[in-house]
């Protein structure tokens, strides 16, 4: 016997979940509020499969794979998902900021390294930031201690 059925046991804990194309939705226009900066890349594109979580099991309950926007290799690059900094250029990063030098050097000799990758200014500042706030409670308890010991001569 034979069954089109699909069994596959299901660990999700949401009753359904779907997943869009990046580009999915209707065009918003930008806000005039607190954070009028926002860019939202909507091209209305109705790829998308939603899977209900049915006893356990999956179900596909809405799937369309056709795409009305063409994904272009060229574009990628704009991509805030491939605009990721390795540690090499982190590193890069950190040393000529210590040195105060204007980011938009920073991102011109990034671009200049590697051909490939696009960078915005707000790319360096993202990585700086995160960068200068990554830091674990621990390190930060162990600084503190040090800066604790280092003033006073007498704690063991």
């Amino acid at each position: 016997s034979h069954t089109t059925n699909l069994k596959f046991e299901s660990k999700l804990i949401y009753k359904a979940i779907e997943y869009n194309c990046f580009h999915g939705g209707k065009q918003r226009k930008r806000s005039k509020g607190l954070r009028p900066h926002q860019h939202y890349m909507a091209l209305d594109c109705e790829a998308r499969i939603r899977l209900y979580n049915a006893d356990g099991f999956l179900k596909i309950t809405k799937l369309e794979l056709s795409h009305n926007d063409q994904p272009d290799p060229q574009n990628l690059k704009y991509y805030s998902s491939h605009r990721c900094f390795d540690k090499k250029a982190i590193e890069v990063i950190k040393s000529f900021d210590k040195h105060q030098v204007p980011r938009t050097i920073i991102r011109n000799m990034i671009m200049s390294a590697n051909k490939t990758k696009f960078t915005t200014v707000k790319d360096i500042s993202n990585a700086l930031n995160k960068v200068r706030t990554n830091n674990l409670p621990s390190q930060a308890i162990h600084k503190i201690l040090s800066d604790i010991k280092a003033l006073d001569t007498v704690s063991t």
